[in-house]
């Protein structure tokens, strides 16, 4: 018998409750990032369906060594255990299953509660609309 994906999931990473602020290696099959590899995403937001109580996927900004355009949240050495510098430019964002994440990625680290609020300003100074509506709930 298989076990649902949620399952697998649980199963390989027992210890981790995703929350804004991790930093999470993804595949470029799951990272789906323009340009391809894969890349070191940013979790910026977490979307609960209607009427559901926890939620189901997780909203991200792939990171890159190359600085760019604004806004971006810049990772340095060490922050969430990376070993480069990292920029996260809200130019593009992309989401996955938190179940997706989990089983095909791997947690890297999570940034202090307290860049939430860089995180949400990056985001307001964006032209990320889907991320604009989650964290105006």
């Amino acid at each position: 018998m298989r076990l649902p994906p949620e399952a697998l999931a649980t199963l390989s990473q027992p210890y981790l409750k995703v929350q804004v602020g991790d930093v999470w290696w993804l595949p470029e099959e799951q990272a789906r990032y323009p340009g391809g590899k894969g890349r070191f995403c940013l979790v910026v937001a977490l979307e609960t369906p209607p009427g559901a109580k926890v939620p189901s996927r997780v909203h991200y900004v792939p990171g890159s060594t190359s600085a760019g355009g604004q806004p971006v949240i810049v990772l340095e050495i060490g922050d969430a255990n990376l070993r480069e510098r990292t920029h996260f430019r809200f130019w593009w964002s992309g989401d996955i299953e938190i179940a997706a994440l989990v089983q095909e990625g791997r947690f890297k680290g999570r940034l202090d509660p307290l860049r939430r609020v860089e995180i949400v300003a990056a985001i307001r100074a964006s032209k990320r609309v889907a991320l604009q509506r989650l964290v105006s709930q």
